[in-house]
């Protein structure tokens, strides 16, 4: 992802929630996130250090909601960090199929679990850098071309910024 604007800090510095239609089971799903990423409010400051944002996206099938990690390169560019597993990033569904079966605490439990070992991996491959070298050479290139295109005014067009709503934090594009 590319973004226009060169921010004071290279993170959005916040929780954020891609703006497009939610149905009532990825609200669901979504509510169970924030609350548990905003329970260790620490957890998201250990993310801006690496300047990383953790941010939620609703899928287009109604049911889904990925949720990933997004590092700063740069002015300019943003990526998913990658580990053995491949990019960070995972795919919350309601896990029950049958609607007479649905306990919302039973599925908030649920969300929360994925949810916690999403961050813990995160958090383990932004501090273990040693481990994951493929990051810093992909963090290292973008760094580089946006350097290069600050000095030849080659930024982005705003329509191509992320359509995000902010839940927690201050944007810093």
């Amino acid at each position: 992802m590319k973004i226009n604007s060169i921010p004071n800090r290279q993170s959005f510095k916040a929780l954020m929630i891609e703006n497009k239609p939610i149905s009532r089971q990825q609200k669901i799903i979504i509510n169970s996130v924030k609350e548990t990423a905003l329970e260790e409010k620490s957890i998201l400051c250990l993310f801006d250090n690496m300047y990383t944002d953790l941010y939620i996206s609703p899928n287009n099938d109604g049911k889904t909601v990925d949720l990933k990690l997004l590092s700063s390169a740069g002015y300019t560019y943003n990526y998913i960090p990658k580990d053995e597993k491949g990019e960070l990033r995972v795919k919350l569904h309601i896990p029950v199929q049958d609607r007479k079966k649905w306990n919302l605490a039973r599925i908030a439990d649920n969300i929360k679990l994925r949810t916690n070992k999403f961050i813990r991996r995160g958090v383990n491959v932004l501090y273990a850098s040693a481990e994951n070298p493929e990051n810093i050479e992909k963090r290292r290139n973008l760094e580089y071309i946006s350097m290069t295109d600050r000095d030849s005014k080659n930024l982005q067009l705003e329509e191509n910024l992320p359509d995000a709503k902010v839940i927690y934090g201050e944007p810093q594009v």
